[in-house]
C-alpha cells in the first residue's frame, strides 16, 4: 500500500470517529457530560454552567473538525486540534484505568457507546493517536500545501 492511500485511509477514519462521536454526543450525552465535568474541573470559571452546552460545543467541535479531516480542508490545523482533543479524552480513561476503578462504560460515543469499557476505549485512542501521528509525518513529508512546516516534527 503507497503512502498517499495510508494517509487517505487514516484520514477518513480519525473523520469518521469524530464525527460519529460527535453526532452520538448530541443525540445522547448523559455518559458524556460528567467526562467533560472531570475535564473542565480547573477552569470551569470560563465555561457555561449547562454541562449540556458544554458537550454540544464539543460535539459541534468534533463534527467540524471530523469533516474537515474527511474533506481534506485544512488538514494539518484540524488534525493538530484533534490530537489534543484526543489526548484530552485518553489521559481521564488512562488514569481511571490505572486507578483500578469500577466504571462500566465509557461514554465518549454517546449513543453509539454499546456499553465499550475503558481498557478497549483507551487501546482504541491509542490507535487513533498513532493514525494522527502518520498522518502529521505524512503531511510533513509530502504535501505541498504544508511545505512551511517541514521539519515541524523532526526536530
Amino acid at each position: 500500500m503507497n503512502q498517499a492511500r495510508f494517509f487517505k485511509i487514516c484520514r477518513y477514519v480519525i473523520g469518521s470517529y469524530f464525527i460519529l462521536a460527535g453526532v452520538g454526543q448530541i443525540l445522547d450525552s448523559s455518559q458524556t457530560e460528567p467526562m467533560l465535568l472531570y475535564l473542565t474541573t480547573d477552569f470551569r470559571f470560563l465555561l457555561p454552567e449547562n454541562p449540556r452546552t458544554l458537550v454540544l460545543l464539543s460535539a459541534v467541535l468534533e463534527i467540524c473538525l471530523g469533516a474537515f479531516a474527511v474533506l481534506d480542508k485544512a488538514t494539518l490545523p484540524s488534525i493538530f486540534i484533534l490530537t489534543f482533543v484526543l489526548i484530552a479524552y485518553t489521559v481521564p480513561i488512562g488514569e481511571t484505568v490505572a486507578k483500578g476503578l469500577d466504571v462500566p462504560v465509557c461514554g465518549g460515543f454517546g449513543y453509539f457507546d454499546f456499553g465499550l469499557s475503558l481498557k478497549i476505549a483507551l487501546v482504541r485512542n491509542l490507535l487513533l493517536q498513532l493514525a494522527i501521528v502518520s498522518i502529521l509525518f505524512y503531511l510533513q513529508n509530502n504535501d505541498v500545501r504544508y511545505k512551511r512546516y517541514r521539519g515541524i516534527l523532526s526536530r
